[in-house]
């Protein structure tokens, strides 16, 4: 199971590699708006995971209704609405090499909440991975 998990998220982290990069050239290159490309690829994901429920035999409307986990849900969809508009509009104004940095401080703020919502132990190797990703950030974005 852990294999998975650590498959999955390589996985993950080489697919967003990629995000950046095209967000920059769209702005850049085709003169989109980070709304734009917001609107688009957010469609794009909201056809897929439909598509991946419907091939899986699941009712993808069924989703939607007002259980506790689809309130947290949608308030989850909510914050991630509001990270990739910000993080696409930082893109549209800055530098790449200035603001993946700072949007990778998501895994410090992440880790800490683990370690103290879910009481997720802590080690040195734990201690010194979320020092030195903060101490990159603050070399590779000046």
């Amino acid at each position: 199971m852990k294999s998975i998990a650590v498959r999955d998220a390589l996985l993950a982290m080489t697919l967003m590699s990629f995000a950046p990069s095209i967000a920059k050239w769209l702005f850049v290159r085709e003169g989109l708006t980070s709304k734009e490309v917001l609107t688009v690829s957010t469609f794009v994901v909201c056809v897929f995971f439909f598509l991946e429920s419907f091939i899986r035999g699941q009712n993808p409307i069924s989703l939607f209704n007002l259980s506790t986990g689809a309130l947290f849900s949608y308030a989850l969809g909510l914050v991630f609405a509001g990270a990739l508009f910000f993080y696409y509009k930082a893109l549209a104004e800055g530098a790449v090499t200035v603001v993946v940095p700072i949007w990778g401080l998501q895994i410090v703020v992440a880790s800490v909440i683990a370690l103290v919502v879910f009481n997720e132990g802590m080690n040195i190797n734990k201690a010194l991975g979320i020092f030195f990703a903060i101490l990159s950030v603050f070399f590779v974005s000046r």
